[in-house]
C-alpha cells in the first residue's frame, strides 16, 4: 500500500469530501467525475456573458479571450441538451467554437485554436463549419469584431494625444 492511502490517509479524505459535495458522481475512488455522469451546470453560457459584460461595463478587465471560449461552451452545452440524440461533447466544442468565432470574427483563427486546444482531430470538420456559421452570424447580425472596435478607442486617444501637442508632433 503506498503512503496516504490508507482509511485515514489524504487520497481517502479527498475521496470522501468529493462524494459528500458531489454525490454519485465520478467512478468509485477516483474522486474524478467521469464524462457521462457530470453535473449539468444550468444557464452557465447566459450567466457567464453576462458577467462578462458586467466586468467590461465596470472596467474590471476581465478578457475577451478565454470568456468567449466559457460562454460559447456553455451555450453549446445547453444547444445540446435541448436537441435529442445530440452528443453533449460535439455540441460544447461547436458551441465554443461558433461564439468565440462571431467574437473575434477570424473563423479560420477560432477555428485552429479550438481545433489545437482540444487536440481531436478527427473532430475538425464539425469545428471548421461551427466557425464558420458564427462569424457569419455574427456579421448577418451587423456585429463589429470585438479587437476591431476596441482599437477605435484607442486610436481616438492616439489622435487626442496628437492633436495636444500641435502640429509638429505629427510629423
Amino acid at each position: 500500500m503506498r503512503p496516504g492511502a490508507g482509511p485515514a490517509g489524504p487520497d481517502h479524505r479527498r475521496r470522501h469530501l468529493w462524494h459528500r459535495l458531489c454525490p454519485g458522481q465520478g467512478p468509485a475512488g477516483s474522486g474524478v467525475p467521469s464524462a457521462s455522469r457530470r453535473r449539468r451546470l444550468p444557464l452557465f453560457g447566459p450567466a457567464k456573458w453576462l458577467a462578462t459584460a458586467l466586468s467590461s461595463v465596470s472596467g474590471i478587465p476581465g478578457g475577451i479571450f478565454s470568456p468567449s471560449l466559457a460562454v460559447g461552451a456553455g451555450l453549446g452545452a445547453e444547444l445540446g441538451h435541448l436537441l435529442p440524440g445530440a452528443n453533449a461533447e460535439v455540441a460544447v466544442l461547436v458551441g465554443m467554437v461558433a461564439y468565440f468565432a462571431g467574437v473575434v470574427q477570424a473563423p479560420i483563427t477560432a477555428f485552429v485554436i479550438v481545433l489545437e486546444m482540444t487536440g481531436n482531430h478527427a473532430m475538425a470538420v464539425p469545428i471548421m463549419a461551427g466557425s464558420l456559421i458564427g462569424c457569419g452570424a455574427a456579421r448577418v447580425m451587423g456585429a463589429e469584431a470585438v479587437y476591431h472596435a476596441l482599437s477605435h478607442g484607442f486610436l481616438d486617444r492616439a489622435h487626442k494625444a496628437i492633436a495636444a501637442r500641435g502640429p509638429s508632433a505629427a510629423r
